[in-house]
């Protein structure tokens, strides 16, 4: 099972992209709407072993995820991934719900992608704020945080779900008014 590593810095977004430009970031892809729903049994089986099943809409693409427990680190986030893309997101949102499972929580985020040093660098715009995030090898994402100009004590490794719940949040992370997408690169 591959094994996906990243950290998160929260920032405002003229800085965020300041410290993108600045860092020469290669830009991926443009901006794009992604509306996650975490998948779990009614008893909460998935969430109690710290596992996540997750159907991904973004724009015309669509994925599931299922993500292992997450693996002890003090810097990164880690944890097994399997991924793969779908032709038909509410066909498997039936076999979900044929399988037992439901919607634990929707949440949403504009994300636009780049690259550096080997790390892939995304920007996502959220309800909660504004993150960069990091994947890649650890050696990549400290090359890439170096680049960006970004500590380590910057790093931030609890979810998008874990950060809302955390700060007071309930039910689902979802934006009043959808952001526009039109792709403005740093």
């Amino acid at each position: 099972m591959p094994l996906e590593t990243e950290v998160k810095v929260a920032g405002q977004p003229d800085e965020l992209r300041r410290r993108l430009r600045d860092a020469q970031a290669r830009h991926v892809a443009p901006r794009v709407l992604q509306d996650d729903a975490i998948y779990d049994t009614p008893e909460g089986r998935l969430h109690s072993a710290g596992c996540m099943l997750r159907l991904r809409r973004a724009g015309p693409r669509s994925k599931l995820t299922f993500k292992g427990p997450i693996e002890p680190d003090e810097r990164f986030k880690s944890r097994q991934e399997h991924e793969t893309e779908l032709d038909d997101a509410d066909a498997m949102a039936s076999i979900l719900a044929a399988l037992g499972y439901g919607i634990a929580m929707r949440y949403q985020k504009v994300r636009e992608r780049f690259e550096i040093a080997g790390a892939t660098v995304v920007l996502d715009e959220t309800p909660i704020g504004w993150f960069l995030e990091l994947e890649g090898l650890p050696e990549q994402i400290l090359v890439a945080a170096e680049h960006l100009r970004v500590a380590d004590a910057a790093f931030e490794s609890r979810s998008y779900r874990t950060l809302f719940i955390d700060g007071g949040g309930s039910g689902d992370m979802l934006f009043d008014q959808v952001p526009d997408c039109g792709g403005d690169a740093p």
